[in-house]
């Protein structure tokens, strides 16, 4: 029997992730696939990190030489994969990657509430600019974790001068020579260094996100203990008393088993 209500307290872990994508030109290059861009293998990690979410909250932020908010931190993991088909390479003019900037935008995304925060930063780590150091003070202060994902080869390709269309020709630097874009790794290493964070590159078509979904099942769940919610209150006790009580005189009267009532009522 259940009746009534009763007021108990709870716990829940709550985290919050904003994946900060890189979209400068030269994750056109297409040194991976002759079909796939290094831009669209990013969003093909992105879509396979949200499928392993389980609760999590998501927030995207894009990159080049700017940066700007894509998607507020939201659960709404549908609208997420929507936000991350539309992402082009064109949505900023100013080109560069300054990861800088990148990474405060994404520490100011976050929401005020008591939760672990972390920043997934995606990105070929070419063409870096600006200074680092005061956005790499502001993650220590807010305490949050960073975790790289590198895309790209070390042999590196040529960024074309249309994404959709290679065949018009590749981007030249000031003197009309080729420009040739490659895997920054020992910058994306020595980034994850300085911010106690993690990295990890991929050459491949289908990034294995192991290492990085391992990294974020780790990242230590807070707690927050101001939950308070009814409950219907189970009134079970009563009727399991008297069960208990009708079986132990079964059992004291019964001739099959102990049978010492009767036995102590014919005295």
């Amino acid at each position: 029997p259940v009746f009534g209500t009763k007021k108990v307290k709870g716990t829940s872990e709550s985290l919050e992730l904003v994946v900060a994508l890189d979209i400068s030109n030269s994750m056109n290059t297409r040194d991976i696939s002759d079909d796939l861009s290094r831009l669209d293998i990013s969003k093909r990690a992105m879509i396979q990190l949200i499928n392993n979410l389980h609760g999590e909250k998501i927030g995207i932020s894009l990159f080049a030489n700017n940066a700007f908010v894509h998607l507020p931190v939201t659960s709404d993991y549908g609208a997420a994969k929507l936000f991350i088909e539309d992402i082009e390479t064109d949505m900023i003019s100013s080109q560069g990657t300054n990861i800088g900037m990148a990474l405060g935008i994404s520490a100011r995304m976050f929401s005020k509430q008591k939760t672990t925060k972390g920043i997934i930063l995606i990105t070929d780590g070419e063409d870096h600019e600006g200074s680092l150091e005061e956005s790499i003070a502001e993650l220590k202060e807010k305490n949050l974790q960073l975790a790289i994902l590198g895309i790209g080869t070390k042999k590196g390709g040529l960024i074309p001068k249309n994404p959709y269309r290679p065949n018009l020709g590749y981007k030249t630097d000031a003197l009309g020579k080729t420009v040739v874009s490659k895997l920054n790794e020992a910058f994306i290493q020595k980034l994850a260094t300085q911010t106690g964070g993690t990295a990890t590159v991929s050459s491949s078509e289908f990034p294995d996100l192991s290492a990085l979904l391992t990294e974020i099942n780790q990242m230590k769940r807070t707690k927050i203990d101001t939950l308070e919610f009814d409950i219907k209150q189970q009134r079970y006790q009563v009727p399991l008393f008297l069960a208990i009580l009708f079986w132990l005189a079964f059992l004291l009267w019964s001739k099959n088993y102990v049978g010492l009532l009767d036995k102590w009522i014919k005295r």
